[in-house]
């Protein structure tokens, strides 16, 4: 397996491959335990036509990764979750999405409502740092992944470093670590996960709950 940082190349062997996949499984029990002991009534419930949006804010749909085959098949609602950042145009908001541009996947921008088409929890969120989050990197790291629209959806997600393609996730991850913030998994970890996004180092600013498909 190959794998691209920035202008180099890492060859990862099968044993490098196995230590990922233990870091992995360690990292989504990590965020899975903490998801459970998220008491949501600590986090307002509110409506996504209610929410107070801006530039930047990230956006996850709660999901399963790394999903099973047996949780994958056994119901169409099962997703390892998506994430996408709001636009500078706070109707629209900015997303890599795996299908599109003949099949291969691309970076998009899509309209705000579109986003909450799948059933499920979703959270608003803002980087926990305090003193580099401010509203002017908020706007900076919608203004980076604009420039990012067009490009191609990354299958790799042991590689989220690439910025000549990205995965959802990596391209909320980047566009925050272009400011100096990190989000999710820190720079040294290879992926980062939907759920790592609302797990590590993000404030909950909201959530809601779409139970009922024809809904929203």
């Amino acid at each position: 397996m190959e794998m691209k940082n920035n202008n180099h190349k890492m060859q990862m062997d099968e044993k490098e491959l196995d230590y990922y996949l233990e870091v992995i499984q360690a990292l989504k029990n990590v965020s899975e335990n903490f998801l459970k002991n998220v008491d949501l009534k600590t986090i307002p419930s509110v409506e996504p036509d209610n929410v107070t949006l801006k530039p930047g804010m990230i956006i996850v749909l709660e999901g399963i990764f790394p999903p099973t085959f047996k949780e994958q098949a056994s119901s169409d609602d099962k997703t390892i979750g998506h994430a996408c950042i709001v636009s500078e145009d706070t109707t629209k908001i900015i997303e890599a999405v795996e299908y599109g541009n003949d099949g291969k996947g691309i970076v998009k921008e899509s309209s705000y409502k579109s986003f909450f088409s799948k059933k499920g929890t979703y959270f608003w969120l803002w980087p926990d740092d305090d003193k580099k989050a401010t509203d002017g990197n908020g706007k900076k790291a919608a203004a980076y992944v604009k420039k990012q629209i067009g490009k191609t959806y990354n299958h790799n997600y042991f590689n989220k470093w690439d910025e000549t393609e990205f995965y959802c996730s990596a391209l909320c991850w980047r566009s925050w670590y272009e400011q100096g913030i990190v989000v999710g998994t820190s720079y040294i970890i290879p992926y980062v996960a939907p759920n790592d996004l609302i797990s590590f180092r993000t404030r909950k600013l909201n959530q809601w709950t779409k139970s009922n498909p024809a809904t929203y």
